[in-house]
Formats: C-alpha cells, structure tokens, sequence
C-alpha cells in the first residue's frame, strides 16, 4: 500500500467509517480535532522519511546487486560469439552463464575467481581476478 493510499484510507476511514464514529468526531471539540490533525501529519511525515531512508539503502539481492561482487568459475571459458569466452559462474549458490571479453587476455579456468562487471539479461560478464 502507498503512501498516498494510507492517506486516502485514514482521511476515509476517521470521520466516516461508521456514523457512531463519525458523531463523535464531529461532537470533539476543536483542540482534539487539531490534535488528531497534527498527528496525522505527524504520521505522514514520519512515513515519507522512512521511505526517503530506505530508498538511500543499497539492493541486498537481485540483479542490481550483482555489479562488483567476486564469483567462483564453475567451468573453463570456451570461445564464444561475440568476441568473448562463455563459460558458467557460481554467484549467492546460483549458476550463472558468463562472459568474458577477448580483450581481458585470456579465458578463466575453473576455480579461479572473477568480478562482475555488468549484467546483460541472464547473462553476466565478468574480469578475471589475477591471484
């Protein structure tokens, strides 16, 4: 649920989700009803924050998290097209087909470690790490 909706919903649901309280809403005095106000805005406020916090927070999992991170080669690198050797990564337990560029010199064998580089689809092209 957004934002917008709890909004929509609080503004709906505090003086008509039922006439009972919608006559004692109505029958509280001013100050109470400014009180109710303030803390509504209070609330939203608060909400908006939260989601300006988290949104600052980097992805934990996912494709997004996937540039930079050091894979294990599960099998050697063979000649592909495009310019590149294809072979298979292990990343977070999960296999991963991958490339490596003709220009990074030569082609990973297996056991060693590469880096991501970028993600194109299912496809993941990594750097070979010199150890």
């Amino acid at each position: 649920m957004t934002l917008w909706q709890r909004v929509i919903l609080l503004l709906l649901a505090l003086p008509t989700s039922t006439g009972l309280a919608a006559g004692l809403y109505w029958a509280l005095d001013l100050p109470t009803q400014q009180g109710l106000a303030v803390a509504a805005a209070v609330f939203i406020a608060c909400e908006l924050l939260l989601q300006q916090l988290a949104s600052r927070i980097p992805p934990i999992v996912g494709v997004e998290c996937m540039p930079g991170r050091e894979v294990e080669v599960i099998s050697d690198f063979e000649s592909g097209e495009q310019g590149s050797y294809v072979g298979h990564v292990r990343i977070q337990g999960e296999r991963w087909k991958a490339r490596v560029a003709r220009s990074e010199g030569v082609a990973p064998r297996r056991g060693t470690r590469a880096r991501v580089e970028r993600v194109d689809g299912l496809t993941l092209w990594v750097t070979p790490l010199s150890r």
